[in-house]
């Protein structure tokens, strides 16, 4: 498979669960609780609700959110930057750029560790599957 096709399908993921978060985080109220339903979501996005549904359930499963009562959702990090998402879009920005480094160069590129490039690949398998 091409690793082209690869990286532009997972930057694409990537890109509507930042959409989302960042849906959630503008429909914030005085409480800093989201409420609103995902029919809204997906109609704003132009993503479909079940999409939707999975994303949300995901970026509540990785922290990143949190449900309220069933009746909104709660924002963790106030910038999606400081995310682990994020660090999928930094990851897939040095490939593009170096796809023929070893996984400790690419570690070095992002300026971390080891078991953070690890744990990045884990969310870009997890987000995924």
């Amino acid at each position: 498979m091409d690793i082209l096709f690869i990286q532009s399908n997972i930057s694409s993921l990537v890109k509507q669960y930042r959409d989302i978060y960042e849906w959630l985080l503008s429909k914030q109220d005085e409480n800093g609780v989201s409420k609103t339903a995902p029919t809204d979501i997906a109609s704003n996005l132009g993503l479909s609700e079940t999409t939707v549904s999975k994303r949300v359930r995901k970026l509540t499963e990785l922290g990143l959110i949190e449900r309220i009562d069933n009746t909104g959702y709660s924002i963790l990090f106030a910038d999606f930057t400081f995310t682990p998402l994020s660090r999928i879009e930094d990851l897939l920005s040095v490939i593009e750029a170096m796809p023929h480094l070893s996984y400790t160069e690419q570690a070095e590129k992002l300026d971390i560790s080891m078991q953070e490039l690890e744990a990045i690949y884990g969310y870009m398998v997890y987000i995924t599957g």
